[in-house]
């Protein structure tokens, strides 16, 4: 079982397995989408992310997570940040996830500050390159990773929190139908500031069938985009 032990365990891949990639996702410059799946990090996916940070950067600071000013904290070298992680993965703490598109690293998904015992609980955080985006691909990737937390990590609640003025984000969580549970002021240093999140919230078994068959229903509705 997961993190169990610090026992290691073959790497995860959730790839998507449905008939609806085409709708779900619209196509990029070079075509439609054929293949979308999210992969466990490991160093050479690092190295991917790192990359596609490199030439994002301008697009991601404003969104970026960053080291909160007069508490003596540093922002960690990239081989340290991988270094963490990878330790946290083996020890069940958190599964770092690349977004991967017809074979290409296109982002990164985490489902970090896993809980166990009471509470049996996580959180998600994302990005995602610029060429990707309004694409449909951050909405599918939470899906599928809100289905591997309960199926496969056999978690009870995950958590996604939102800045207020993140448009796309706040269309993620809509299009899921997560639950918008509060607000917290000045929750997480973002770009050197303190800022403010809404809070979302999915619980196991509250959409049946999960997540990524939620979003294939609503594709006989109306559309997603």
């Amino acid at each position: 079982m997961f993190g169990i032990g610090l026992i290691r365990r073959p790497r995860y891949v959730f790839p998507y397995e449905g008939e609806h990639l085409a709708e779900l996702v619209k196509p990029d410059q070079d075509g439609w989408a054929r293949t979308f799946e999210l992969r466990e990090m490991g160093r050479a996916e690092f190295a991917v992310a790192a990359q596609l940070q490199a030439k994002n950067r301008c697009y991601l600071a404003p969104w970026s997570a960053s080291a909160p000013p007069g508490y003596g904290e540093k922002v960690p070298a990239y081989s340290e940040y991988v270094r963490r992680c990878l330790t946290e993965s083996v020890a069940g703490t958190m599964l770092p996830l690349l977004m991967v598109v017809n074979g290409e690293g296109v982002g990164q998904l985490t489902v970090s500050d896993i809980v166990r015992g009471a509470t049996q609980s996580a959180s998600i955080g994302y990005w995602i390159s610029h060429s990707a985006s309004k694409r449909g691909v951050t909405t599918l990737a939470v899906a599928l990773a809100l289905d591997a937390a309960f199926e496969e990590l056999n978690l009870h609640r995950v958590e996604i929190n939102v800045r207020p003025e993140n448009k796309p984000s706040l269309a993620v969580v809509r299009k899921l139908s997560l639950v918008e549970e509060g607000y917290r002021r000045a929750y997480i240093c973002i770009n050197g500031k303190w800022a403010d999140h809404r809070s979302f919230a999915a619980i196991r078994d509250e959409v049946p069938g999960g997540y990524v068959r939620l979003l294939e229903e609503r594709i006989r509705t109306k559309p997603l985009r």
